[in-house]
């Protein structure tokens, strides 16, 4: 292996760790930001449950 092979080779690599590296963080932000989505709507659907539940207890008084 030739020097100017074997300089080459190691651009090579470091810019497939520095791709794997984005590559990475926007899957990490997706699942993030897919639990947030996940965790409001859940959240909504409990706000959305009480209010039925007051609505259901008044309405059997």
């Amino acid at each position: 292996m030739t020097i100017p092979t074997f300089i080459i080779a190691v651009f090579c690599a470091i810019g497939i760790i520095v791709s794997m590296n984005f590559i990475m963080d926007a899957i990490f932000k997706a699942m993030d930001s897919s639990r947030e989505r996940k965790k409001k709507r859940q959240e909504s659907l409990d706000k959305i449950s009480e209010k039925l539940d007051e609505i259901s207890k008044n309405l059997n008084k």
